[in-house]
């Protein structure tokens, strides 16, 4: 079995040629200025570019005819990530990819791959792990980075003012639709059918009936039917089934809370972790105001300077003042999961 090989100029569109040949049903690897099309015969590949493409053929103004050879069985051709590469320059991208760095993708080896493949910012979620467990990670991404001459921007996610369900009795909550559920401002109780613990201390203060209650990022939905805010308690009805598992995130729609824009955690992390490492950027969650930006950037401080600011907008609060946020920071992400 032998292997077709179609030798191009440099300046043709290697991508462009290999949807054309895949579209017959070719499978086929491109390198540089070469395309390898598996299983096939010159035959095959000669009358795609006449009858498809056109010889001599022409694409972006680069006229030029094709010329083939063949390799024998025993000439390896690599289905490696380089090849995935090859007809998508990550030089010439403008698109920017944002990876989240996390246990499977921490390694120098992997985080070589990803640097090759595109990436351009390395996101480090502080809502997890420790600093000695990011510098490690972050250790591995700059020995990366060395070894490919591959540059990457990195980017510390913080924690943030969020509010979480809480720890579970018996494992994973099956919620039914219609059934109702008391959630308890006590974060020391252990979910069940019956009751469910949220962190936010002024819940029943806050919520009226009638409200709306997200969960695990908004798949599950609740409606307040009452609340007693003494015994810090909500009555919820379940609008919807589905399941609940620990330290799930929490959306008050329509409700201004009231939590710090910053976290002690967090401005440890800044001051311990994201200053002495000279990083990027900060993505600072739950950034509801323009204020939020200027207390960031007062903890910096002169040695922060340079570490850019993007605002998470999560929740109402933050789409409502987006314009006086805008003013003040650096560039804004658009949270998916709150």
């Amino acid at each position: 079995m032998s292997n077709t090989i179609v030798h191009l100029p440099s300046a043709f569109n290697v991508a462009k040629m290999r949807r054309h040949i895949t579209s017959i049903g070719v499978p086929v690897v491109c390198k540089k200025n070469k395309a390898s099309c598996l299983n096939s015969t010159n035959k095959k590949v000669k009358s795609l570019f006449e009858n498809r493409i056109g010889s001599p053929f022409s694409v972006n103004a680069v006229a030029f005819n094709p010329t083939i050879s063949t390799l024998t069985d025993d000439e390896p051709v690599s289905m490696g990530l380089e090849h995935v590469l090859a007809s998508n320059p990550t030089s010439l991208c403008k698109t920017k990819v944002v990876c989240t760095l996390g246990p499977k993708s921490r390694s120098v080896e992997v985080l070589e791959d990803l640097l090759r493949a595109g990436m351009s910012v390395a996101r480090f979620n502080f809502s997890h792990g420790s600093h000695e467990y990011h510098q490690e990670t972050l250790n591995n991404l700059r020995r990366a980075m060395d070894n490919t001459k591959i540059m990457c921007a990195v980017m510390l996610d913080t924690k943030g003012p969020e509010i979480r369900t809480g720890m579970l009795k018996n494992g994973p909550v099956q919620i039914i639709a219609g059934n109702e559920v008391t959630l308890t401002t006590d974060y020391s109780v252990k979910a069940d059918s019956n009751t469910i613990a949220i962190s936010y201390k002024k819940l029943a203060e806050d919520l009226k009936p009638g409200g709306q209650i997200l969960c695990a990022d908004g798949s599950i939905v609740m409606e307040v039917l009452s609340t007693d805010p003494q015994a810090g308690t909500v009555r919820v009805r379940c609008l919807n089934t589905a399941i609940l598992g620990e330290r799930k995130n929490v959306n008050l729609p329509g409700v201004i809370v009231d939590l710090p824009t910053l976290t002690d955690k967090d401005i440890d992390d800044f001051r311990n972790w994201a200053i002495p490492n000279e990083i990027d950027f900060i993505a600072a969650s739950f950034v509801r105001k323009g204020s939020d930006i200027t207390t960031i950037r007062k903890i910096l401080g002169e040695h922060g300077r340079s570490i850019r600011i993007i605002s998470k907008v999560e929740n109402q609060e933050g789409v409502q003042n987006f314009e006086e946020i805008l003013k003040e920071t650096d560039a804004v992400m658009v949270a998916r999961g709150d």
